[in-house]
């Protein structure tokens, strides 16, 4: 009887764990223009050229923001302390509801709890979950989400024997 090949290394889960990471970054990049675009659309309808042109500033900035936030938490070990993938996306939206604002949209009336644990969220529009995102963003977060569970339980398991 031989030995069992040894599963992966810490190492070799740790760098899955940023591979993930990555993933859940491009796609949510990639995605973003087209629910902000979605998001607007849904609100107030049709654009003129100059409000699309504010829209794609906007969309650019949301993008910017989210990315870089969402590369230092992908970057970061897993054990630290940081908030989530989607509080870090719902971060970076300021831009869009300003844009709502100066297009007209009416906020949408909310509920004390949804006010409560969304206080920034005046236009309701999240994002709450990954698949408001896509599937590739569903996807991606699962993974990432699963590595992180990953090695948080290893490194217990190691740490105790």
């Amino acid at each position: 009887m031989t030995d069992p090949q040894p599963g992966p290394s810490l190492d070799d889960d740790l760098k899955a764990y940023h591979a993930h990471g990555q993933s859940l970054v491009e796609s949510a990049r990639m995605a973003l223009p087209k629910w902000c675009t979605s998001v607007v659309l849904q609100r107030v309808g049709d654009l003129t050229a100059d409000e699309r042109a504010e829209l794609d500033s906007v969309i650019t900035d949301v993008t910017t923001t989210a990315e870089a936030s969402l590369q230092v938490l992908v970057a970061a070990d897993p054990d630290e302390p940081l908030s989530g993938p989607l509080d870090r996306l719902r971060s970076a939206t300021p831009p869009l509801h300003d844009l709502l604002d100066r297009l007209g949209a009416t906020p949408p009336v909310r509920d004390a709890m949804d006010t409560q644990l969304q206080p920034n969220d005046r236009h309701a529009i999240g994002p709450m979950a990954f698949a408001d995102l896509g599937p590739a963003v569903h996807e991606a977060g699962i993974r990432w989400g699963a590595a992180k569970a990953h090695m948080h339980l290893r490194r217990r398991r190691e740490a105790t024997g």
